[in-house]
C-alpha cells in the first residue's frame, strides 16, 4: 500500500468515529509524510492543528488504532 492509500483507509475510520464538523475541520488538509515500522507521520496545515493532534482528542483517536 502506498502513504495515500493507507491514509485513506485511515481517513475512512475516523469518519466513522467523528463528527462531521470535526472530520472536516481536523481532517481535510491531512496526509502522511512518512510510514515506518507501523507508524506515520502526519502533515498538518496550522501549528494549532499540530497541537490539537499532538495533545487533543485526535491523540486519543489517532493512539487507539
Amino acid at each position: 500500500m502506498t502513504n495515500y492509500e493507507i491514509w485513506q483507509a485511515a481517513l475512512a475510520d475516523f469518519e466513522l468515529k467523528l463528527t462531521k464538523a470535526n472530520f472536516i475541520t481536523w481532517f481535510r488538509h491531512t496526509g502522511i509524510t512518512k510510514y515506518e515500522n507501523g507508524e506515520v507521520a502526519v502533515c498538518v496545515p496550522t501549528a494549532f492543528a499540530k497541537n490539537w493532534f499532538e495533545n487533543g482528542p485526535a491523540y486519543d483517536c489517532i493512539a487507539a488504532r
